[in-house]
């Protein structure tokens, strides 16, 4: 049974753990929006095809800027948020924390 059209917005749905929940959200109807930088870690390729479906859209932009995440909040509406937006570089986490912090 298809899920509402109300979009489960995914922070940082392209990375190595966070693209498995894209995948099987479109599964199983649900329409999907994925916030991700596409840095080293997240990759367009991890995500479902977007040629195969029109449940999924990928957003450019950096989950620790306010604006660019209150524009998407505001544009898509989502009905849930799944939040894996993360630095994976631990020694990068450990050197500069204030960066990495939202």
């Amino acid at each position: 049974m298809p899920l509402s059209r109300t979009p489960i917005l995914i922070t940082g749905g392209a990375g190595f753990i966070g693209s498995c929940f894209p995948h099987r959200a479109v599964a199983t109807g649900a329409w999907v929006v994925v916030l991700d930088l596409f840095t080293y870690a997240g990759r367009r390729a991890s995500l479902p095809p977007t040629e195969t479906t029109s449940k999924l859209a990928m957003v450019p932009a950096d989950v620790c800027d306010p604006a660019q995440v209150r524009a998407l909040f505001q544009r898509t509406r989502p009905r849930a948020v799944v939040h894996n937006g993360a630095e994976p570089a631990f020694f990068a986490n450990t050197i500069d924390t204030l960066t990495f912090a939202a």
